[in-house]
């Protein structure tokens, strides 16, 4: 999603690319790192993504909570893109991170058995609650 010239827009519409290669992409998961309290995320295609929940030394619970957050924060990529290509509208990385927040916070609340997510304790640390 980074400008850059003719040569580089094969790369740009790869999957890859969008998701673990571009700097935005990049900066989104090192502030869902810091959010979520992980260790730093090494993605290199897309299923290295949707596997990091499964790697990582976290409850059952949690692990269901990251994959949530994970699924969220790839359609919130996706999205940006489309917003950036089709209408030339660009959100900044904290504010697509806020969106994430906020959506995986909705989606999990109403439609998982955990009701009783409180929105404070969510924002500071989802898997802490």
């Amino acid at each position: 999603m980074e400008n850059g010239t003719a040569d580089d827009e094969a790369q740009r519409k790869t999957t890859s690319h969008l998701f673990t290669g571009c700097m935005f992409a990049a900066e989104i998961w090192s502030r869902m790192e810091t959010w979520c309290r992980l260790s730093p995320i090494f993605a290199f295609e897309v299923v290295d993504l949707l596997t990091l929940a499964d790697v990582q030394q976290l409850s059952k619970t949690n692990k269901y909570i990251l994959k949530g957050i994970l699924i969220t924060a790839l359609w919130a990529l996706w999205n940006e893109r489309n917003n950036r290509v089709f209408k030339n509208n660009r959100r900044r990385a904290i504010e697509v991170v806020e969106f994430i927040k906020a959506t995986s916070f909705f989606w999990i609340r109403n439609r998982s058995k955990y009701k009783e997510i409180d929105w404070n304790a969510w924002r500071n640390s989802p898997l802490l609650m």
